[in-house]
């Protein structure tokens, strides 16, 4: 995880990233009839970090 400690200086401070609303808002978004063609995948919810 070293380019995560190079990285994060340069990141903005977004305190806290996992907070219950937004899990609860990936759920409501999954979960909505809209959505019905999403499937077999995993949703990562973690502020961008994996694009780091």
């Amino acid at each position: 995880m070293a380019s995560v400690t190079f990285a994060q200086p340069a990141l903005p401070a977004r305190q806290p990233d996992g907070t219950p609303q937004k899990f609860a808002d990936l759920v409501a978004f999954v979960a909505s009839p809209s959505e019905r063609f999403i499937n077999c995948t995993a949703l990562v919810v973690d502020g961008g970090m994996t694009a780091v």
